[in-house]
């Protein structure tokens, strides 16, 4: 019975636009769980991705633990140091 009168407050005090917050972390977690894949697949540490790609080594380290949003432009960095097509990157569920 909790649960549901939670979930009827968490309607009235968050719309529908704002708890999408939850589905865009979910978003970059798949992005840094694909990122290091890629990048183990390729033998290469976290340092050397992102020298490779041209971004501070913390942008790598924090977009792989899905602390990091990435602008389309280090997206693609990433993506062209990993050999892949950016949107093969984007992994939604």
């Amino acid at each position: 019975m909790l649960g549901v009168t939670f979930g009827r407050a968490l309607d009235k005090c968050y719309p529908a636009a704002m708890r999408r917050v939850t589905d865009s972390r979910a978003v970059l977690a798949g992005i840094g769980a694909e990122v290091r894949r890629r990048r183990e697949q390729l033998d290469l540490t976290e340092v050397q991705l992102a020298k490779k790609a041209r971004v501070h080594p913390n942008v790598d380290g924090r977009l792989e633990r899905g602390i990091c949003n990435p602008s389309v432009v280090v997206l693609c960095a990433l993506a062209e140091a990993l050999r892949a097509p950016a949107t093969d990157l984007i992994k939604t569920k």
